[in-house]
């Protein structure tokens, strides 16, 4: 049975004031929470093993039928996923909490039969363009051939570092995850408290940090390209912007909700 991690231990500072009192994944989207949404998606793809990794006013996150694993030291989101290390076995679905998708997105990630799989937008400037002027000032690197990711999680120097962009749900298989701990346990004995890929200490590192330390020593990592079908809410202008558009009927041109 596939497990399905949900990463939702970020305080949400860049959404406050809407996240002063609540996790940025309780944030209310057509009257019901962000990770309620995510929640019932899941299940409705087949995904009943579910894991949630919690920690800023983590005690709020009360939702049944799922099992719940704490990360009390603040750090980011690869900290976040290894402190559910014990459920990280067989083929396992990791997805961010500050992100919403559509089913479609979830079930073509499910069938992909590669190691490591990564859920890329290949139409991600118009997004990003709607919801800042310099979409570059908020993308990543992502540099693909031959239907394998080179480059991720950097700053980009230019459009052409940016072939599409990392939504936060990729797919390990049982390899794959085996592969994903040995890179994170290796890694963390050299580097914790230490700079390591994009941060600033290993424990502040993200998943792209480790994606790309992955492809670094020579593991496949495959992108699962779609055209929109997402929503990220990072922060308040993003949140604020989307309920406009879900209230004016624009928001179908991002994603079919």
């Amino acid at each position: 049975m596939t497990k399905c991690i949900f990463l939702a231990a970020g305080s949400g500072s860049r959404l406050r004031p809407y996240t002063n009192d609540i996790p940025k994944c309780l944030i209310p989207f057509r009257g019901r929470p962000l990770l309620l949404h995510l929640l019932d998606l899941a299940q409705s793809c087949g995904l009943h093993d579910i894991i949630i990794v919690r920690g800023f006013l983590g005690k709020k996150l009360n939702f049944t039928n799922v099992k719940y694993v704490d990360n009390p030291d603040g750090y980011n989101m690869l900290h976040s996923l290894f402190c559910a290390d014990h459920e990280l076995k067989g083929e396992v679905v990791v997805s961010y909490t500050d992100i919403l998708y559509e089913s479609a997105v979830m079930k073509k990630l499910l069938v992909s039969t590669s190691d490591i799989s990564v859920v890329v937008d290949l139409a991600w400037e118009e997004y990003y363009r709607a919801r800042t002027h310099d979409p570059l000032s908020i993308a990543e690197s992502l540099v693909m051939s031959n239907a394998k990711i080179l480059k991720i999680g950097m700053r980009p120097m230019s459009s052409r570092d940016v072939q599409g962009q990392y939504i936060g749900l990729m797919k390990f298989s049982a390899k794959g995850v085996e592969q994903l701990k040995k890179c994170y346990w290796k890694s963390r004995r050299m580097f914790w408290g230490q700079p390591w890929q994009q941060a600033a200490k290993f424990e502040l590192a993200y998943m792209t940090d480790i994606l790309q330390a992955l492809i670094e020593s020579g593991v496949e990592v495959n992108p699962v390209p779609i055209e929109h079908g997402w929503l990220e809410f990072d922060t308040a202008s993003d949140y604020e912007k989307t309920l406009h558009w879900d209230k004016e009927g624009s928001l179908s041109r991002f994603i079919k909700i």
